[in-house]
């Protein structure tokens, strides 16, 4: 028996990159996975690629509802769900002095404001199963090393 058998996780930004290789380890380990993205081609391709233990939900974590839709998506794909990875992250660059408010929102919205409420979304439905679950975040090495842009 494979250490996750019976688990539903939700891996956000996980069509591709590092998002679809922790999706395919989740899977491995006997784990049932929600594959996010933006781009539904790519979700697909990594769902066929995964097999029956994945499925599918497109949605731009910019939105705030998303959050709320995918976890939801999660619970109605595999019955439950036992873990969230917070992946999904964009890395624009823009310089200061040429960087716009709204380029800011939209990079905080995505990369700070949208692991909040998947966070959020998934403690609700932790509590409602009454099972507990396990959130996991992951960050980008730029926050101990900068770049020139």
């Amino acid at each position: 028996m494979r250490g996750l058998a019976g688990k539903a996780f939700l891996v956000t930004g996980s069509s591709n990159g590092i998002g679809q290789a922790m999706a395919q380890r989740l899977v491995a380990e006997g784990a049932k996975v929600l594959i996010h993205g933006r781009d539904q081609d790519e979700i697909d391709a990594t769902c066929r690629h995964l097999g029956s233990a994945a499925q599918g939900k497109a949605g731009d974590l910019a939105d705030p509802a998303t959050a709320q839709l995918i976890v939801d998506a999660t619970v109605q794909a595999f019955g439950r769900i036992d873990g969230l990875v917070n992946n999904a992250g964009i890395y624009p660059r823009g310089t200061i002095g040429e960087t716009t408010a709204e380029f800011f929102d939209h990079v905080f919205a995505v990369n700070t404001r949208a692991p909040l409420l998947c966070a959020e979304a998934a403690i609700r439905a932790f509590r409602l199963q009454k099972s507990g679950g396990a959130i996991v975040t992951v960050g980008s090495i730029n926050a101990w090393c900068g770049q020139t842009n």
